[in-house]
């Protein structure tokens, strides 16, 4: 907030002009774009008159080049900073002194590097894909917004808050869709020190109705879960029948499925210590089974698979 030293003390009037610089970038580079899309299209030959209608089309373009296609110049500063002073003249009950205050604010170094840098985001803002927005009413419909400050979903600029400090909010986040906060950015807030008791009651207001949102959004909630248990329990028979009928064509289809055969070896005697290890395999599977023989395999050594249930006598094999 370098560009409003001069008038970073007086949190109200800092707001308003805060508010309505972002609102005046805002505006110029939203016409800033269309004159670029205005220009293209006059080399083009196309006469139109809705040159709005072109921004889907440019859209990709400008935002890979946009660095080099809407570079921030002296002429856009001083139409700025031309809108800025016409808004002012429009301010009410302030002295002059703040008016100074104001005016060397505009005429600073650090203002021209914020209307810079504010120009670049502005920039991205229109040509983001779904728009982004401000939160930002002119200066004769404005009113401000002040709440209790509660760190987890403000940004604090200036003062030492905690759940009981009035603060006021200097500027909304950028929205997306109009209503919602784009990326979770917060609004930043200005700690009021002392503030008074008409402050002291909006803030309790907006607390109140923030809690009545809040158990709005839970009593919506539990309606719509109250409401799918009653759909699932007076579902129709025929679905439900059609539902048996799936489970059991897939329990048929799992039943009837082809078995593989596991072997297993059940030896008619027991095998002495020190016999050799032989491998055998059995007809029903290609995965080869050892066993321990003493000498030679037994012509009608007899092999059972539990699975199949059938015996198969093994014919004389080699040795291992």
């Amino acid at each position: 907030m370098e560009a409003f030293e001069n008038t970073f003390d007086n949190y109200f009037w800092l707001a308003h002009i805060v508010q309505d610089t972002v609102l005046i970038i805002y505006q110029e580079t939203n016409l800033f774009i269309f004159q670029k899309i205005v220009s293209i299209l006059k080399i083009l030959n196309i006469d139109d008159k809705h040159p709005d209608k072109f921004i889907s089309r440019f859209r990709t373009f400008f935002q890979e080049y946009f660095m080099s296609i809407f570079i921030f110049s002296d002429d856009i500063l001083l139409k700025i900073k031309s809108k800025l002073y016409d808004v002012i003249t429009k301010y009410k009950s302030f002295d002059d002194k703040i008016n100074e205050g104001i005016i060397r604010d505009i005429e600073s170094k650090s203002f021209k590097s914020l209307a810079q840098i504010v120009f670049k985001l502005c920039i991205y803002m229109l040509l983001h894909e779904p728009q982004l927005t401000l939160s930002i009413q002119p200066y004769e419909k404005r009113e401000f917004s002040y709440n209790f400050y509660n760190k987890t979903e403000y940004l604090n600029i200036e003062g030492f808050g905690n759940e009981h400090s009035s603060c006021i909010t200097i500027l909304g986040p950028p929205m997306i869709r109009n209503y919602l906060p784009f990326q979770g950015i917060k609004p930043c807030v200005y700690i009021i020190p002392q503030p008074e008791e008409e402050v002291v009651k909006c803030c309790e207001k907006n607390k109140a109705a923030r809690k009545a949102l809040q158990v709005e959004k839970l009593d919506n909630h539990a309606s719509n879960v109250n409401i799918n248990e009653k759909t699932e329990k007076t579902s129709s028979p025929v679905k439900s029948e059609k539902k048996c009928k799936e489970i059991n064509n897939e329990t048929e289809t799992e039943t009837n499925a082809p078995n593989i055969p596991i072997p297993t070896i059940i030896e008619r005697q027991s095998i002495p210590k020190g016999s050799r290890i032989v491998s055998m395999v059995m007809k029903e599977s290609l995965n080869p089974i050892q066993i321990a023989v003493k000498d030679k395999i037994p012509t009608n050594f007899t092999k059972f698979n539990k699975n199949i249930g059938k015996e198969v006598v093994n014919s004389d094999s080699n040795e291992s």
